[in-house]
């Protein structure tokens, strides 16, 4: 497994870039292409504040990989995206990938997770958790500037805990998937707002 960058970015976010930890799963992409080659486009992404707008801003197979991570890896709030850097191949045989990163927040601290779109597959390559002991506390509802990111919703619709899933507008109120469906045949308000 290749070792991690210790580099530091000056870009506006508190975190540095460079992953932490690599991932094992990963790990072809990272010697395939050299830890270099993936740790100069992790430094070149540009990271932008989550919020519905910034998927507007970004390409069709920025959306697909970006959503593919979040809802894979079922991310807790997510505050910042980073579009993808294209990482170029080094030989003929080596075909072109996107590297693009997902900043999630957590009760205890914030994540970047690192990934690659090879055009078939969206692959983990590393993370950089940051720790922040202020907010070692469970988030609820009624935390709103934790939930602050989550766009509003249609009357009658309500955000379940932490924003994971939806409470539809019907007498029984069902709690169901960000992209689902309830019972009576409520759908999911996100689908129509292009979010899932």
């Amino acid at each position: 497994m290749p070792e991690p960058s210790t580099a530091e970015s000056a870009a506006s976010s508190p975190q540095p870039t460079s992953p932490s930890r690599w991932i094992d799963i990963g790990a072809p992409i990272v010697r395939k292409y050299g830890t270099l080659c993936i740790d100069e486009a992790i430094h070149g992404l540009s990271w932008l504040p989550f919020s519905p707008t910034t998927s507007s801003r970004l390409g069709f197979f920025d959306k697909t990989a970006i959503k593919t991570l979040i809802v894979g890896f079922k991310l807790p709030q997510v505050t910042h995206l980073a579009a993808r850097v294209t990482v170029p191949p080094l030989f003929s045989y080596q075909d072109e990938i996107a590297v693009f990163g997902v900043e999630a927040r957590y009760a205890n601290g914030t994540c970047r997770i690192y990934a690659a779109d090879t055009g078939a597959d969206v692959i983990v390559l590393g993370d950089r958790f940051t720790p922040n002991p202020e907010w070692n506390v469970p988030l609820t509802k009624e935390s709103p500037m934790e939930l602050s990111y989550l766009p509003e919703l249609p009357a009658g619709w309500d955000w379940g805990d932490l924003g994971e899933t939806l409470i539809c507008p019907c007498d029984d109120a069902h709690e169901i998937e960000l992209d689902g469906r309830c019972p009576v045949g409520h759908v999911s308000p996100l689908r129509a707002m292009g979010l899932v």
